[in-house]
């Protein structure tokens, strides 16, 4: 075919899913040399802008893309983390105005409408109007809520525990024989680091230190792992693969070499992947990954369940819009992660990122030492390098480590009654 400038702008937001930001500027290139002069074209321009760190691109663009869409739940949401402090007030004037236009509201997707609600509730927390900021994640929550009716897709606990009861019974200690113990990394490199744990819980902060290591590459969020356990557990289940504790060497390759295949260009000889879901995969990769070292992040419930809720995550976190199932899911979670512990503590890390907040030296020398490292004062300067970041913790991950994030939910405890329940420990 002869491409067109709406096939290029396609052709961009995949490889920027991808994590391919060079291509994905060139696409933008072609795109907008045949005419393309949409929104979601500045939108995608501000967004590889921001990787890049070029916040100045990154303002001239959302203004490009919100000229042409005033209620641009993508553009606002940039804009808002990007704001500056004095800039707050108009902003949040401004994006009020165009949520009061319901017409205009009523046009977008359910995903765009909750954007414009978290920007809000963006902006209303940094200035400390909590009772503005729950009002807005209250709306943007109802409204993913109603997406995940219409598409059938709602949490349902009962799934969940029966998921986790089956890892829990399919990955124990007997499955884990001798040769798929600890290696000595003293005499032998670890290949693969993954940074598990419920999101929002400090897997970027942990990856950032890590990757100031010139031997190690950040691969960031990568699904991989995902599909080698779905097809692994579809195999098994129509009797083409044994159970774990009858793979042979071979099949076991074959496996490993499906993760491999899926991730992207690796340049160096250690790497770390830090999909926080991957927590249900801990078994798999001590079983595929003898060499592998596990970090299992925890965060404290009210304010690892407060960010969940402040973020417009993806339909897979589909427990993320309703606090009774927060709390159930980050309660399931732990429970799997104590399970993985308790199988091989030599290979698998517990981490609490208030601990690493509050004692950055000591438990960032915990983590190094754990991968085989040795400790350099340098891994703390993570924030100077200009290393991309896909994820929420982009803007955070820039600046130096703090305490500020911890206990952030005793902010909303008068608002959101489902906070009642939490004491100040």
């Amino acid at each position: 075919i002869t491409p067109s400038s709406n096939d290029y702008l396609r052709f961009a937001d995949l490889l920027l899913i991808v994590q391919s930001t060079k291509r994905c500027d060139q696409a933008l290139d072609q795109a907008l040399a045949l005419g393309e002069d949409s929104a979601e074209l500045y939108i995608l321009r501000a967004r590889t802008a921001r990787l890049r760190g070029d916040y100045t691109e990154v303002n001239t663009a959302l203004d490009q893309a919100l000229d042409r869409q005033a209620n641009h739940g993508q553009a606002w949401a940039i804009k808002a983390e990007l704001a500056d402090q004095d800039q707050l007030p108009e902003f949040i004037a401004k994006l009020r105005e165009q949520l009061e236009n319901e017409e205009g509201v009523a046009q977008l997707n359910h995903h765009l409408q909750a954007l414009l609600n978290y920007s809000l509730a963006d902006m209303c927390d940094r200035q400390a109007d909590y009772a503005g900021a729950t009002k807005a994640l209250r709306r943007a929550n109802k409204i993913q809520n109603v997406a995940l009716a219409l598409t059938n897709t709602s949490y349902s606990e009962e799934a969940t525990e029966q998921q986790f009861d089956e890892l829990i019974k399919n990955y124990s200690s007997s499955v884990f024989d001798s040769n798929d113990g600890a290696i000595d990394v003293r005499e032998k490199p670890i290949t693969p680091i993954f940074i598990v744990g419920m999101a929002r819980s400090g897997t970027t902060l942990v990856e950032r230190i890590l990757g100031q290591n010139p031997h190690v590459f950040n691969a960031g969020e990568q699904e991989a792992m995902e599909f080698v356990a779905t097809h692994y557990h579809h195999q098994l289940k129509h009797e083409r693969l044994p159970k774990l504790e009858d793979l042979t060497a071979d099949q076991r390759t074959a496996l490993r070499s499906m993760y491999l295949e899926k991730l992207p260009e690796i340049s160096k000889p250690i790497f770390t992947d830090k999909l926080p879901h991957n927590f249900r995969q801990v078994g798999l990769i001590l079983k595929l990954f003898p060499e592998a070292r596990v970090i299992q992040m925890h965060r404290s419930m009210p304010d690892v369940c407060l960010s969940i809720y402040s973020h417009a995550f993806a339909a897979g976190h589909n427990y993320a819009t309703h606090w009774p199932d927060l709390i159930h899911f980050y309660t399931q979670a732990e429970r799997l992660m104590a399970h993985w512990s308790s199988i091989d503590s030599t290979r698998v890390m517990d981490l609490n990122y208030e601990d690493l907040a509050k004692h950055p030296k000591v438990y960032a020398k915990k983590v190094i030492e754990f991968c085989g490292f040795e400790w350099q004062e340098s891994y703390l300067d993570f924030h100077e390098s200009t290393t991309q970041s896909f994820t929420f913790s982009e803007m955070q991950v820039r600046q130096p480590i703090a305490t500020t994030r911890i206990e952030r939910w005793l902010n909303y405890q008068p608002y959101l009654p489902e906070l009642e329940s939490f004491d100040k420990k």
